[in-house]
């Protein structure tokens, strides 16, 4: 009966023993930058542009999932007047991929969104991106340049 008792705690020590030793080579390995995660971590993605002007502030977002990108554009109102009274509201975005706009409403948390849900890559090619936002309102209009965060 001692043989198996012993011979029970030594295949477990030594199963142990063996799990343990292939966690740390997968942290070392990771730690060293060998192994699939950094091409997990180039097909996976997220970029923030924002930028601000008089009366409005935009933030666009890139997710790049795999070889495609989703966009997020959002413009944000932060002038005096009640964005209840915006009308004939249109922008637009040039950059990478050129987009507008043309009778956007602002919701009441003063902003608008425009999203794209599936694009060819664009923005996360790695290649620095100069994007320009026009606003224009009743016949005004206000430009500012979004940066990359």
């Amino acid at each position: 009966m001692k043989f198996k008792s012993l011979f029970l705690v030594f295949f477990l020590a030594l199963f142990l023993v063996g799990c343990g030793s292939d966690a740390n080579a997968n942290q070392n390995a990771k730690a060293a930058g060998n192994g699939d995660t950094n091409e997990n971590d180039e097909k996976n993605i997220e970029l923030l542009f924002t930028g601000e002007g008089d009366m409005w502030k935009a933030e666009l977002t890139v997710v790049r999932d795999g070889d495609r990108e989703k966009r997020e554009f959002k413009l944000i109102y932060t002038g005096d007047e009640d964005y209840k009274s915006i009308e004939d509201l249109s922008y637009e975005v040039q950059g990478p991929e050129d987009f507008s706009v043309e009778g956007a409403k602002v919701n009441a948390m003063k902003y608008t969104v425009d999203k794209e849900k599936s694009k060819d890559l664009v923005y996360t090619t790695g290649e620095e991106s100069e994007i320009e936002v026009t606003v224009d309102l009743a016949g005004e209009s206000e430009t500012f340049q979004l940066t990359q965060e």
